[in-house]
C-alpha cells in the first residue's frame, strides 16, 4: 500500500476498523448458539512520529522488478540461504474433443 501510495519518506503502521454483528449459529441446525462476527471493514496506514516494532520505514521498501516474472526464481532452483529446492509446477487443461 506504500508502493502504491507513491509515498517514500516516514513510518507507516498498518490501520484495521472492525465491525461486530451479532447472529446465531452453529454447527448444524440442532446446535445454534449466540455468536458474534467480527468482520474487518476498512484498512488502510497511518503515519507516525516515530518508528515502533510494527511499523515500517517506507524509504527502506525497494521498488518492485519491472516485470513480476523476473522475481520468479527457474524451476528447480536452490534458494541462496537455505539451500531448499523450490519447484514450479504448471498444469495444463486437458480439452474435450
Amino acid at each position: 500500500m506504500i508502493r502504491d501510495q507513491g509515498i517514500k519518506e516516514g513510518h507507516w503502521m498498518l490501520t484495521l476498523e472492525f465491525g461486530l454483528v451479532g447472529t446465531y449459529a452453529g454447527p448444524n441446525a440442532e446446535d445454534i448458539f449466540p455468536s458474534a462476527i467480527i468482520p474487518v471493514q476498512k484498512f488502510g496506514i497511518t503515519r507516525l512520529e516515530s518508528p515502533t516494532p510494527i511499523s515500517v520505514d517506507a524509504s527502506k521498501i525497494k521498488k518492485p522488478a519491472k516485470n513480476r516474472l523476473e522475481r520468479v526464481a527457474p524451476a528447480k532452483a536452490k534458494t541462496a540461504k537455505t539451500g531448499i529446492k523450490r519447484t514450479q509446477v504448471t498444469t495444463k487443461k486437458k480439452s474435450k474433443i
